[in-house]
C-alpha cells in the first residue's frame, strides 16, 4: 500500500510536471502566433507600399512621356524659327542690296538729267 501511495505521488509529480511543460510549450505556441501576426501585418505595409510606389514610378513615367513630347514639340518650333530668321535675314539682305542699287540709278538718273539739260541748252 505504500508503495502505491509512492507510485502514485510519482504519478501526480509527473502529471504536474507534464502540465507545466504543455503550459510553457502553449504559451510559446502563442508567442510564435503573435510573432506570425506581426510578420504579416509588416508583409502587407510592404505590399502596400510597393503597389504605392508602383503606381508613382507609372506616374513618372506618363510625366517623362509629356515632358519629352513637348520637348519635341518645342525642337520643332525651334526650327520653325530658325528657318523664318533665316528668310527674315536673306529678305534682309536682298532690301539691303536694293537699297544700295536705288541711290545708284538716281545718280544715274540724275546725272542722264544733267546731260539732258546740258544739251538742251
Amino acid at each position: 500500500s505504500v508503495v502505491c501511495l509512492v507510485l502514485l505521488l510519482v504519478l501526480s509529480s509527473f502529471s504536474v510536471v507534464c502540465l507545466v511543460l504543455l503550459l510553457v510549450l502553449s504559451s510559446f505556441s502563442v508567442a510564435y502566433l503573435v510573432l506570425l501576426l506581426v510578420l504579416s501585418s509588416i508583409s502587407v505595409v510592404c505590399l502596400v507600399l510597393l503597389l504605392v510606389l508602383s503606381s508613382f514610378s507609372v506616374v513618372c513615367l506618363v510625366l517623362l512621356l509629356v515632358l519629352s513630347s513637348f520637348s519635341v514639340v518645342c525642337l520643332v518650333l525651334l526650327l520653325v524659327l530658325s528657318s523664318f530668321s533665316v528668310v527674315c535675314l536673306v529678305l534682309l539682305l536682298v532690301l539691303s542690296s536694293f537699297s544700295v542699287v536705288c541711290p545708284v540709278l538716281l545718280l544715274v538718273l540724275s546725272s542722264f538729267s544733267v546731260v539732258c539739260l546740258v544739251l538742251l541748252l
